[in-house]
């Protein structure tokens, strides 16, 4: 257990924003799992769409970085190609 006040404090935030994270990252591996296993193209991009949208909110409050969210838009739309 932390000494300080201010240390109890945050021990709190991060439990916090560990909680909130970890909530944005789940649905960021659903939607990802739920677009893999589509088999129909035009299920499939659009649910693309839902993964991007997905992944910039989540750069938005910081759960990713910028370029790890672009890497895995561009792996993804790689996969609808194919």
């Amino acid at each position: 257990m932390p000494d300080h006040k201010s240390c109890e404090k945050r021990v709190r935030q991060t439990e916090k924003r560990t909680l909130a994270n970890r909530i944005v990252k789940t649905k960021v591996k659903n939607t990802v799992k739920k677009f893999i296993s589509e088999n129909d193209k035009d299920k499939k991009s659009s649910l693309l769409k839902e993964v991007y949208r997905i992944y910039d909110k989540a750069v938005s409050k910081g759960v990713f970085k910028k370029n790890k969210a672009a890497r895995t838009k561009s792996r993804l739309s790689r996969k609808l190609a194919d």
